[in-house]
């Protein structure tokens, strides 16, 4: 009963006749590929954590340039209030107009780190795009893998060929 069924199955096409030495090779091939496909994901996540810890260093060494900026900016405020007791003729007017100056340039400074600060990331997010590109490339022509961007994820993914 159960051929019978497969064999009206296939002749209405609703089902297909596999000759078991394909079916096993195909099975191979799928295998091989997901291993590739899983290699290559390893890779991808290895180009996004490096991606990560750049992005984490370079903002570490311009949170510290800025926190640096704005500890010589007080200082130098301090310095301006000591040098007016010291100097008896010094008006309060030129002290506030000293602690101005002081607060444009220290306000200078933080926009000249902030755009430092923008044009490094967007440098070290083309860099990982033109890394990322190349990789993909050398999978342009491959008959089972493609790289695919996941925009769900946010990230680039292997996924098998159809």
């Amino acid at each position: 009963m159960q051929q019978a069924t497969a064999d009206l199955w296939i002749a209405q096409g609703i089902a297909e006749s596999h000759d078991p030495q394909s079916y096993i090779l195909d099975k191979i091939q799928d295998k091989e590929a997901s291993i590739t496909i899983i290699e290559i994901n390893q890779k991808l996540e290895e180009f996004n954590d490096d991606l990560a810890l750049k992005q984490a260093e370079l903002k570490e060494e311009y949170d510290k340039k800025y926190s640096d900026a704005l500890a010589q900016s007080k200082s130098d405020e301090k310095k301006a209030i000591k040098d007016q007791r010291e100097r008896p003729d010094m008006t309060k007017e030129e002290l506030s107009t000293k602690i101005i100056q002081i607060r444009k340039k220290y306000d200078s400074t933080q926009d000249n780190i902030l755009q430092e600060k923008i044009s490094e990331l967007k440098t070290l997010d083309d860099l990982y795009k033109e890394k990322i590109k190349k990789f993909a490339d050398s999978y342009e022509f491959d008959p089972y893998v493609k790289i695919v961007w996941n925009s769900n994820l946010s990230k680039y993914e292997a996924v098998k060929r159809n």
